[in-house]
């Protein structure tokens, strides 16, 4: 079964191309997927990707149809701030920021 697997930021840099036609045994889903890429592509090997398929983030045990569009994502970082160096009472009164070791 073909899919078509698209890289993004670090994949895609490591790789040189933002998208790989993979084709898969029937039945394999996201965890065999990553196998087979940590296999054909060793400068992937232990890397830790968020896994989509079509749009929608996956579990490792999600299985993958002829067709889909499997997406590998760097794991993220950043986002919200550490709730306990923001709240109320840790927080610089003035700046409303936490601590400067929490950034």
């Amino acid at each position: 079964m073909k899919v078509k697997l698209r890289l993004f930021a670090l994949y895609r840099e490591l790789l040189g191309k933002s998208q790989i036609i993979l084709d898969l045994p029937p039945n394999s889903d996201a965890a065999a997927l990553k196998q087979i890429v940590e296999r054909d592509y060793p400068r992937l090997q232990g890397q830790d990707p968020v896994i989509a398929v079509n749009g929608v983030y996956a579990s490792p045990d999600q299985k993958l149809a002829e067709g889909d569009e499997v997406a590998l994502l760097p794991p993220f970082s950043g986002g919200q701030p550490c709730l306990e160096c923001h709240s109320e009472e840790r927080s610089n009164e003035e700046s409303g920021e936490g601590p400067s070791w929490c950034k």
